[in-house]
């Protein structure tokens, strides 16, 4: 670990070689956080950048948040702040950090939250934060409080009576699904997209919120704790942020991709990682584990097309997300009779990319994925 103490004495360190995570300050006497955190961003696209900022200083945090990974408010304490370091250095084991850094360095387009999103964040992440103070911070951007409510009164939530109040919908989603349903909006819905992209990116959207209430469903039919589950419906609703930003960036490229998975029959976050080093799940992983989500989504995201390859096999987050991305993916055929009457050695041909060794190991034999397809669509059928 090594101290400067200003952006001169960091600016001359930075010519010495490269560093694997910055902690600045947006406010420093000679050279400001500013132009420190453009500097790292320029010579080493690859390192971690976060931002110390108070609320007194929102226009210097604007311009700093182009070149910044993650921002953190002040007062920062020391625990806050080790816990974002080690959260940031903790990827490297999670996920191929070599690649990745090569193709977030090589990207042109990488989405920045805005300062609505971080201001929602500081509240979402107050050690004394309640579904009432965040509620509030909603009830204060129309924006967000009508995306909120919107989303947590559609069918993908299938919730029995109708919310009203933004507090209400806190406490019913918890405050994960909160923030990733803000990051939702942030990234898929982005008011500055490229038109051509916008179709792609609110059907994307649909499939993300599609997945998250599966996700959620499934876990808690697997008996997870209202923990657990709430983490499955944040990683369902995040687990293609990476393909969104690789189709900001190399629309081209992946159009040719989507082509070729069609073509060879090969899942397309393999064809990404041949193509561009690392596929959507690791790129998304990578940067929702910046931007400061639990280990555990981050995992989840990372492994949800290949849950033998996570640390952990158990049923949780990444279980119910894995199932809930098989059966998005099977389509109409999940809603069909066969899948209701059919027998398991025809359920693997409509469930297209499952990991029957990994489910198997931990206890979901074929029947049993069967019967919770059946499930699982009769709860969503009956709630559109």
């Amino acid at each position: 670990m090594e101290f400067a103490e200003g952006g001169r004495q960091a600016l001359n360190r930075l010519e010495k070689g490269a560093i694997d995570v910055l902690v600045c300050d947006m406010r420093m006497p000679d050279v400001d956080g500013a132009k420190v955190l453009a500097a790292t961003a320029k010579a080493y696209p690859e390192s971690i950048r976060i931002i110390l900022s108070g609320f007194a200083e929102k226009d210097a945090m604007l311009d700093g948040l182009a070149s910044a990974h993650q921002f953190l408010p002040k007062p920062c304490d020391s625990e806050t702040l080790i816990k974002a370091i080690e959260a940031s250095l903790a990827l490297r084991d999670l996920l191929p950090i070599h690649a990745l850094r090569q193709l977030v360095g090589k990207l042109a387009i990488l989405p920045i939250p805005s300062e609505r999103y971080f201001q929602l964040i500081r509240e979402l992440d107050h050690p004394i934060a309640s579904a009432k103070s965040v509620g509030s911070v909603l009830d204060n951007d129309l924006g967000l409080a009508t995306l909120v409510l919107r989303l947590v009164n559609s069918s993908f939530f299938a919730i029995p009576y109708r919310v009203t109040k933004c507090r209400d919908a806190v406490e019913l989603l918890g405050f994960e699904t909160i923030r990733a349903l803000v990051t939702l909006s942030e990234f898929y819905l982005r008011a500055d997209m490229d038109p051509a992209l916008v179709k792609e990116s609110q059907a994307l959207a649909q499939r993300s919120l599609k997945i998250a209430s599966m996700a959620r469903q499934i876990a808690e039919k697997m008996g997870c704790s209202s923990e657990v589950v709430e983490d499955a419906a944040t990683a369902g609703l995040l687990c293609h942020i990476g393909t969104v930003v690789l189709r900001l960036n190399r629309q081209v490229d992946f159009k040719q991709i989507q082509i070729q998975t069609e073509k060879q029959q090969k899942s397309i976050n393999d064809i990404e990682t041949e193509v561009f080093g690392a596929g959507h799940a690791a790129l998304g992983a990578y940067l929702i584990g910046l931007w400061g989500f639990s280990n555990s989504v981050v995992e989840a995201v990372a492994f949800h097309h290949n849950p033998t390859a996570a640390r952990q096999h158990e049923k949780g987050c990444l279980a119910a997300v894995h199932l809930a991305q098989a059966l998005a993916c099977s389509g109409d055929a999940i809603e069909s009779d066969a899948v209701a009457e059919g027998d398991p050695a025809q359920n693997d041909t409509r469930m297209p990319g499952l990991d029957k060794a990994y489910l198997e190991e931990i206890g979901l034999h074929e029947l049993s994925l069967v019967e919770l397809a059946n499930e699982i669509n009769i709860v969503r059928t009956s709630s559109d």
